[in-house]
């Protein structure tokens, strides 16, 4: 479900993205004019997202309350997809510091200072602030999975539980919980 804009099913191939909205159906006449119906019993109109997009490993992808994020591996890409469409949010300034990476992608969200967390292989995570649109910062953190919980990032690494320092105005991260 894509932020109240109905359900929707978003399809992340290995090479494109398609998505269609449930229970609508798009009906196009020979004079190219469209009509857009709604029912319970249809299955939906396929629609390609119109880039060549996919991606490499199912476990590089992280849903963050309706945004989809993942890693595209073979165009050396972190991508976002949300009701305003389709952005390769690495192409903001951090084109070149992802075209070095390779493997599966590991993301984090810290809902305190509204950023996405992308570790591509190494100790080394960045940043993405979705207020201002753009990479914030690089910080040493290594981790398996993370996951957000109130106002706190919870982050785990090898039976070990972190999580951010979410009321320090220079957030730590990497306090350990034990």
């Amino acid at each position: 479900r894509l932020q109240g804009e109905g359900d929707m099913l978003l399809a992340v191939c290995q090479r494109e993205a398609t998505y269609l909205l449930l229970g609508e159906y798009k009906l196009t006449n020979a004079d190219n004019s469209s009509l857009s119906t709604i029912s319970s019993d249809l299955i939906g109109t396929i629609r390609n997202l119109g880039e060549a997009i996919g991606m490499s490993n199912k476990a590089s992808i992280y849903n963050r309350d309706g945004d989809i994020f993942w890693w595209y591996n073979y165009k050396k890409h972190v991508v976002r997809f949300n009701k305003k469409g389709l952005t390769v949010i690495s192409d903001l300034k951090m084109k070149s510091e992802f075209i070095g990476k390779d493997g599966v992608a590991k993301f984090a969200y810290d809902p305190f200072y509204d950023m996405i967390h992308v570790n591509v292989g190494g100790t080394t995570s960045f940043g993405f602030s979705e207020r201002r649109n753009g990479w914030m910062s690089e910080y040493e953190m290594d981790y398996n999975f993370g996951v957000h919980y109130g106002d706190m990032m919870l982050l785990f690494n090898g039976g070990s539980l972190f999580k951010s320092l979410q009321t320090s105005a220079t957030n730590k991260y990497g306090e350990l919980l034990g």
